[in-house]
């Protein structure tokens, strides 16, 4: 069995860890979409050639929209609210719960009773992450809302600006903005959901 020399093992090794955006120039010229090596042990079947394979960018998107949605799943707690600059206080802001589908869907409660449903989509991608939502029941029908969200296991933030606003940029809803600031808690508890006529 031939032995491979040693600059050439080092060169699989940097071609195979290396990010496929610092080698796309110098290894495969004219390809402009990201690529990712095969692995090593390709190299060393193919005659210390290393085969390449396309990753298309809207794959990339579509499982960080996946990851993103499984998070967003569940029921969520109001426990900061800010609109235009006005804070509601703790004990208000926390009568809100939204409870989130995997899909996108969504639904607002006030102490229980549903106020507002709607849809959504979110682009995980961007910075910050974006979302566009529209209320399709309940207050508000019609009207759509762009904005942007940040995400963690047991803690989300959403700022959104009113219908036919511009998408923010920061999370802040200083007075003048027409922005509101929603931050949430996963619900720990079990939370109860009365009907959309309040009962």
């Amino acid at each position: 069995m031939q032995r491979l020399p040693t600059a050439m093992l080092s060169l699989a090794f940097l071609l195979t860890t290396f990010s496929a955006s610092a080698q796309e120039k110098s290894v495969r010229p004219g390809i402009n979409r990201p690529f990712r090596a095969v692995g090593a042990e390709n190299f060393l079947k193919e005659n210390y050639f290393v085969r390449f394979e396309n990753a298309a960018p809207g794959d990339a998107k579509d499982e960080a929209i996946t990851k993103d949605h499984k998070l967003i799943e569940g029921t969520w707690r109001v426990v900061s609210l800010e609109v235009n600059g006005n804070k509601a206080e703790g004990d208000d802001a926390k009568k809100l719960t939204i409870m989130n589908g995997a899909d996108g869907s969504w639904t607002v409660f006030a102490d229980g009773n549903q106020i507002c449903k709607g849809t959504s989509t979110i682009d995980p991608t961007k910075e910050p992450k974006t979302i566009d939502f529209e209320i399709t029941e309940g207050a508000g029908t019609g009207n759509k809302h762009l904005g942007i969200y940040e995400l963690g296991e047991k803690t989300r933030r959403l700022c959104f600006g009113s219908p036919g606003k511009d998408r923010p940029t920061e999370f802040s809803a200083m007075a003048g903005s027409e922005h509101i600031l929603v931050t949430f808690e996963r619900a720990k508890e079990k939370v109860s959901h009365g009907s959309s006529d309040g009962s």
